[in-house]
């Protein structure tokens, strides 16, 4: 049997005015991503907010743990950039699906900088809380990137080579050894081909897009 609250979010009902509410809620928060403005991006949040990395148990919670992340990720990734590949919106949230390249220029997650240019593919779930009106984080599922497991008991950013919630152990845990993230490496979890964005192509916003929806990231903007 479904959870009752999986259901209760599952009988939702959308109308066109919620629709638009959320859209443009996903539009604020990826324009001030762009823009590296985290209190503009924090604005869409809830106060328990808990930004996720669900295949290897990193949690940030609230305000403070969201600003931390955005402030490591950005940190470690400064010229990190997002095609968007496929999105869903609906009164639940929001489902993006995006390619993501970036510089591995300062320490992630206990990740040493190697100044690679490396390419990833992420799922991220953006919960909607109805009553607050407000994404209440991101829970985000990685491919193509090795991401170390936390340790159970240990803190965000556990040292790589824990061994985490899915028991296996990092490669890097090898003694001598220094992780390091590893570019050109994609393993295809959610799609059966490696998607190429051409000069001027968003897929999924090809068919009736407004210009001005898709900003530099690839995300939407005001349009």
């Amino acid at each position: 049997m479904a959870d009752p609250t999986v259901l209760e979010v599952y009988r939702r009902e959308v109308t066109p005015e919620l629709y638009t509410r959320i859209r443009e809620l996903y539009k604020t928060h990826s324009i001030a991503e762009d823009a590296r403005d985290l209190p503009g991006l924090i604005s869409t949040l809830t106060p328990d907010c808990v930004y996720e990395l669900a295949q290897t148990g990193h949690r940030w919670e609230g305000h403070e743990g969201a600003t931390r992340f955005y402030t490591e990720l950005l940190t470690a990734f400064p010229d990190i950039h997002f095609d968007l590949t496929d999105i869903v919106i609906g009164p639940q949230g929001v489902c993006e699906e995006a390619n993501v390249s970036a510089t591995h220029a300062a320490p992630w997650l206990g990740v040493a900088p190697t100044g690679d240019r490396l390419e990833w593919q992420v799922v991220i779930w953006f919960p909607w809380d109805e009553e607050r009106g407000l994404f209440r984080g991101e829970k985000v599922y990685v491919s193509g990137l090795d991401v170390p497991d936390v340790h159970p008991g240990f803190n965000q950013g556990a040292v790589v080579g824990d061994v985490g919630p899915s028991r296996r152990v990092s490669r890097a845990q090898s003694p001598g050894r220094a992780p390091r993230f590893q570019p050109g490496r994609r393993r295809r979890t959610f799609r059966t081909t490696a998607t190429r964005l051409k000069p001027g192509c968003v897929p999924g916003f090809n068919q009736g897009a407004v210009v001005g929806d898709v900003g530099p990231s690839g995300r939407l903007q005001p349009g």
